[in-house]
């Protein structure tokens, strides 16, 4: 029992062990303290683990101060955490911060994309505003508020290809009133 096959006694039964009893429990307490130690070593690698692959992550996604600022700002998405303290916590949260990662990614390029799909329809209503009006009268017609397009000017309003159609009809209204250009 004492060189750590089977439980310790609880009574001596009048034989000279104490001592022999004592070091068997502080060498059990010992063993027990490194288990937890070697644990708790685990944990951390596993977490700093996960928090790695996550910042590998996101800095292939992002770069600069959004990537600073999305790792540090604490999401409700994420239980009230930020993506780092998510991704380390379990893997469960590191799969929820890669999917919030996700999102801003998909989120970003979308706006980028109506982003230049706007800027083209601007480009197209500025070059037709060239060539149907006169030059004096462009500038007026690209940049006045018009009631008939939510009171938003030609140029804020072609956005798409709908709203390029409604700027062109008005276009096609100023045209018939002053005329082709020179």
């Amino acid at each position: 029992m004492l060189r750590g096959n089977g439980r310790l006694p609880y009574a001596t039964a009048g034989l000279p062990v104490e001592g022999a009893i004592e070091r068997r429990k502080a060498q059990i307490a010992k063993q027990a303290q490194d288990l937890r130690e070697k644990q708790i070593q685990g944990a951390n690698q596993l977490r700093q683990s996960r928090r790695d692959r996550f910042c590998i992550d996101a800095e292939t996604e992002l770069n600069g101060p959004a990537l600073g600022a999305f790792l540090n700002t604490k999401r409700d998405d994420l239980s009230g955490m930020t993506p780092l303290e998510s991704a380390q916590d379990s893997e469960s949260g590191l799969t929820r911060a890669r999917n919030a990662l996700s999102d801003l990614v998909r989120q970003r390029v979308s706006a980028a994309e109506a982003d230049a799909e706007r800027k083209r329809y601007q480009e197209m209503i500025t070059a037709d505003a060239v060539r149907s009006l006169p030059p004096e009268h462009v500038d007026t017609f690209l940049n006045g508020r018009d009631d008939d397009l939510g009171r938003i000017t030609p140029l804020l309003f072609a956005r798409d290809e709908a709203t390029y159609l409604k700027a062109l009809k008005k276009l096609s209204e100023w045209q018939r009133e002053f005329g082709q250009p020179f």
